[in-house]
């Protein structure tokens, strides 16, 4: 098996073998994942934080070995808690050192590490160690994300879609989620109304004349709920739905919640 290791901001992942295909989700920088087959220059790859599989270019992404891979889930993940923030790159073949643009969730086993031939360092100031249901802190970095753009695919504060936002948000209460909306409807413990859930909740949706799970938002408590749709953005909870706060329409019906143990 070929291993691969983000070393850029963000990767697009593809539908297809192709950059005209459809985006069906990113890597982020530290994300590592199973390479499984090459045509021409794009890899198919499974992530190791979701299992999803896409497409990527074969010339953005640091190949590791086994070695690598072990050196990195031996330690807790380290996350970015900047909006954007750069890493240092040092290449110790050559010395010659370069700066990465990262972004908010983006992981590091330590501050500093070496991969491979290269060392990289992120400022104490710029990351923190997750901490198992801590779901305050994942409500905190949720509403930094307010007014990030929707986007298809897209996992990061310039543009996200509704499951990216609720898996990198739930990333920072050391709570692994699935990718997709009606994955991470599957898990957890459901809850049985608004009236009964807690802060941090997840919720999930269809279109009100639809009965498939297409949308999730975090619920924030006194019926309110934060969730990626054209932005992210605050609106109305109730056991309808979501009512959207500047038309007074009911834009998702709900489905279910779900909680996890937070401690």
């Amino acid at each position: 098996m070929d291993y691969g290791f983000c070393n850029l901001a963000l990767i697009p992942m593809r539908l297809e073998a192709n950059n005209t295909s459809e985006q069906v989700s990113q890597l982020l920088f530290g994300e590592t994942f199973d390479v499984l087959e090459t045509f021409n220059d794009k890899c198919l790859i499974k992530t190791h934080h979701d299992f999803y599989q896409g497409w990527i270019s074969q010339k953005q992404f640091l190949p590791i070995t086994s070695a690598d891979l072990e050196k990195l889930k031996a330690k807790p993940s380290v996350y970015c808690t900047k909006l954007l923030t750069f890493i240092e790159q040092k290449n110790l073949a050559n010395g010659q050192s370069t700066t990465i643009p990262v972004t908010l969730g983006s992981t590091f086993c330590d501050y500093t590490y070496t991969i491979g031939d290269y060392t990289f360092t992120i400022a104490k100031t710029d990351a923190a160690e997750a901490t198992f249901g801590d779901i305050n802190h994942s409500i905190d970095i949720a509403k930094r994300f307010l007014n990030a753009p929707y986007l298809w695919g897209g996992r990061s504060i310039l543009g996200i879609d509704c499951s990216g936002f609720t898996q990198l948000c739930y990333r920072f209460a050391n709570i692994k989620l699935q990718r997709d909306a009606w994955q991470q409807s599957n898990e957890g413990s459901p809850v049985q109304n608004v009236q009964r859930a807690q802060a941090g909740d997840l919720c999930f949706f269809s279109k009100p004349n639809n009965i498939k799970t297409t949308h999730t938002g975090i619920y924030l408590g006194q019926g309110k709920i934060i969730h990626a749709c054209s932005m992210v953005r605050i609106d109305r909870l109730t056991d309808d739905g979501i009512t959207n706060i500047d038309t007074n329409e009911l834009s998702h019906k709900l489905l279910q919640i779900k909680t996890w143990n937070y401690k």
